[in-house]
């Protein structure tokens, strides 16, 4: 969308880079309050509660306002396929002097809709980096913020916070305030352990982690921090589920992966172990560490615990969720 061409008359703006989209988002408006002079001349709706056929009658609606007119829609991927093929039709002969921004998520370039926008405007499409790209992305976040950020402080970030965009841009400007802005100033791991509030996924795994270690106090007291959170660490854009099953799935994946150190060999180094197991070598390190306080006799035990929560949590019992998981813990750690 370079400031110099005209505005086309439509836009589709959309990825689960949600920083870039909310940034692409933002030079729209400002293109359309400087174009034509007002901020009167910019219309934002949400989809959710906007009808594409609404949307349609307010862009062949004239307006008081002279000059350009920009329309955002959010959430326009939530539209069903015939509400979107409004807009598309309307696109076809659009209002003189009106632009729309269609901004979502999730859009098929095969649809109507996108093909339109392409023939008549532009695609602005912002995806998250693959999860093996995710230090990389974070690292070109930083250096927008003048931050240098190494790769082992971005993957400990990461392992701090999850993976969240929302999240990671809005600690990264907590790191960016600590740090003074100006001129670039370079993020150690103790700035971030100073200033960034833990993500629910890091927090799930300080339970597992107290788990493993057989650490009681530890353990009760993260698992009555995350019930009291009341949400489940979740990539943007993921569907949030239910936190007590969010949470039992990671007690459950954390003793699988316990038994499955506890099969490799006294000696196996803690890169080996990671590529073995399917996780980080700094996680598959403190498995390695934990099997020896949580052995495969514990693990047996611990297999027949959770198969017995497992049902109660799906309706075997008539316990509150919460109080089914403080049991089982209680029973893992006995």
């Amino acid at each position: 969308m370079a400031d110099k061409q005209e505005l086309a008359p439509a836009y589709l703006i959309y990825g689960t880079d949600a920083p870039k989209v909310r940034l692409a988002v933002a030079r729209f408006k400002k293109r359309v309050i400087n174009e034509s002079g007002s901020d009167l001349s910019l219309t934002v709706l949400d989809a959710r509660t906007c009808s594409g056929a609404e949307v349609v009658q307010l862009l062949q609606t004239g307006s008081f306002i002279l000059g350009r007119r920009g329309v955002v829609v959010t959430a326009a991927d939530e539209w069903t396929v015939k509400q979107r093929d409004l807009v598309a039709a309307y696109l076809a002969d659009p209002f003189p002097d009106t632009t729309v921004a269609l901004v979502g998520e999730s859009f098929s370039r095969k649809e109507a809709l996108a093909k339109t926008v392409a023939r008549v405007g532009s695609i602005l499409h912002y995806d998250l980096p693959k999860k093996r790209e995710y230090a990389a992305w974070v690292q070109e976040q930083a250096r927008g913020m003048k931050l240098k950020l190494g790769v082992a402080e971005a993957r400990h970030l990461l392992s701090v916070v999850g993976e969240d965009p929302l999240k990671l841009e809005n600690e990264l400007r907590k790191l960016a305030a600590y740090m003074g802005g100006g001129e670039a100033g370079e993020i150690h791991i103790d700035d971030i352990d100073a200033v960034v509030t833990p993500g629910l996924e890091a927090q799930i795994w300080d339970l597992t982690d107290a788990v493993g270690r057989r650490d009681a106090a530890q353990a009760f007291r993260k698992l009555e921090e995350l019930l009291a959170l009341g949400g489940t660490p979740r990539r943007a854009g993921g569907a949030s589920s239910d936190p007590a099953r969010s949470i039992f799935a990671a007690l459950a994946r954390h003793v699988e992966l316990l038994r499955r150190a506890c099969a490799l060999s006294n000696d196996v180094g803690m890169e080996q172990a990671g590529k073995d197991l399917g996780v980080h070598p700094f996680r598959a390190k403190k498995l390695l560490e934990q099997r020896t306080t949580f052995g495969a006799r514990s693990i047996d035990r611990a297999t027949v615990v959770l198969a017995e929560a497992d049902a109660a949590l799906v309706g075997a019992s008539s316990l509150e969720p919460g109080l089914v998981l403080e049991r089982t813990l209680a029973r893992l750690l006995g």
